[in-house]
Formats: C-alpha cells, structure tokens, sequence
C-alpha cells in the first residue's frame, strides 16, 4: 500500500509539470505569432464514434510478510528411581457355590418312650429306609395301657397296641405297595354291684380285640396326557 501511494504522489507531480509547461509555451506562443488556422465555426452533422483508450492502471498486489518464530525444543533430563518394595501373596479360599438346596436329612429310626402315673407304660418306635430310587419300606409300633388307677373295684386296667409294616418298590412307569397292619385293645368292664364284682374275676371281665389286614396296591405315573393312569387297590 505504501508503494502505490508513492507512485500515485510521483505520477500526480509529472502532470502538473507538464501542464504548466504546455501552458508557457501556449502564452510564448500568443504573445509573439498570430494564429493562422482559423478556419472559422466548423459543424459536423452525422454519426461519430467515440473511443477512449484503456486506462493504464498499476498492478500491485498487496501481501502479507508472514514472520516465523522459531520455538526451541525443550529437552528436560529425568533421573529413573526404582523403589524396593515388598508384597505377600495371601490365597483365597474358594467360594462355596450352593446351586440347589440341600435336601434335608432322614434318620433311619426313632425311638419313643415313657412312664407315667397308674402304672401306664408308652413306648413307640419307627424304621424306614433311606432315600432309594428303587424302594421304599419301613415298620412301626406303638404301646400304650395302664392299671386304670380305680380301688375297691375289679381290675380297670386298659392297653392298645399296634404295629404297621409296608413296602414299595418302584419301577419306571408305575409302583407296587405290599403294607399290613396288626392291632390289639384290651379293656376290662367293671362297674356291677357289689355281688357281681365280687363273682367275676378279672380275666372273666377282661375283652381282647385282635385284628390284622395285609394290603396291596398298584398304580402307574404316565405323563402323557394321552394315557390313562390307573390304582389297582387288593
């Protein structure tokens, strides 16, 4: 931009110089010598064109002075240090996975026993197996009496007693039960008047009730609902 005010002041000074040179010369010339062509008025009637020629115009383009500063490289020196250290490895205990409940325990047998007043004993006690894909059997009984605990009359004595087996054994689609059962109750009547109390004795007055029965059964485990499952009972 500078360099194009330069030439414009410098171009602007060369006009004005020239201008009152031809201005000196036109009044040298007025002063000392007439004017011979003055041909008079002159008009011009028609079609004239009229050219001007290209302006001569200064090309200079601006640009920008592009300075560049260079940045040293930074180099820092950095001395390792290696620290002693020290660890202990402690091992885990492993981890206890419980995927499914624990089924709970069976116990093969159980025992029950027992005193208490007028001479009345209680005793029960049961047996089965364990768990078994194949069978399943066990046997229990049970004992209860007393001596009735009544004075003065015939003997009031009572006592039950019972006991009980069974048996299945499974097969893949159906099982079999074989079970029996025997039971036993024992009284004695009393309660007459004196003559007859005193007459009978007290087996005479004593009733026993036995029985026993003995059970077999079949039944079947279809899971198609297409079959029909049946329970055989003898």
């Amino acid at each position: 931009m500078k360099m194009r005010n330069k030439k414009d002041i410098l171009l602007r000074a060369f006009a004005i110089v020239l201008g009152f040179t031809f201005h000196s010369q036109m009044i040298a010339q007025d002063e000392g010598v007439s004017d011979t062509l003055n041909f008079g008025e002159v008009i011009s009637i028609g079609n004239r064109n009229l050219t001007l020629k290209d302006a001569f115009k200064l090309s200079s383009t601006p640009s920008i002075r592009d300075t560049v500063i260079e940045i040293s490289t930074l180099d820092f020196m950095v001395t390792p240090i290696k620290a002693s250290t020290s660890f202990e490895v402690k091992p885990l205990k492993p981890a206890n996975l419980k995927i499914i409940d624990q089924l709970p325990k069976y116990y093969r047998s159980y025992v029950l026993g027992g005193f208490g007043l007028y001479a009345s004993p209680k005793a029960e006690l049961y047996f089965n197996s364990l768990r078994n894909r194949n069978w399943n059997y066990g046997f229990d009984a049970k004992h209860f009496s007393s001596n009735g605990g009544i004075k003065d009359v015939p003997s009031s004595a009572y006592g039950n007693t019972n006991a009980t087996f069974w048996a299945t054994h499974f097969l893949k689609k159906s099982a079999i039960t074989f079970s029996g059962a025997y039971k036993n109750n024992r009284v004695h009547y009393y309660g007459g008047t004196e003559k007859l109390d005193s007459i009978f004795t007290k087996e005479q007055i004593e009733q026993k009730v036995n029985s026993a029965d003995f059970k077999m059964s079949a039944r079947s485990f279809f899971k198609d609902t297409s079959k029909i499952n049946y329970i055989i009972n003898a």
